[in-house]
């Protein structure tokens, strides 16, 4: 399928391990807060992670 196939060269992008499972786990419609409590992290950490991850990501994707 195409948008298994771009979620994957998405994933591939992301190479810090928890940013790819921040990633994974909101491509599962997961909140911030179930990431957070999933991870052992504090909330606020994985919302900064999560908008970095989206800033690097958001370009790429609009270029598509």
């Amino acid at each position: 399928d195409g948008g298994d196939e771009e979620i994957n060269r998405i994933l591939d992008r992301v190479l810090d391990t928890i940013d790819r499972q921040i990633l994974e786990m909101w491509l599962r419609d997961q909140s911030h807060v179930a990431i957070a409590a999933a991870l052992d992290l504090p909330q606020g950490t994985v919302r900064r992670r999560w908008a970095g991850i989206k800033a690097r990501l958001e370009p790429r994707l609009r270029e598509r």
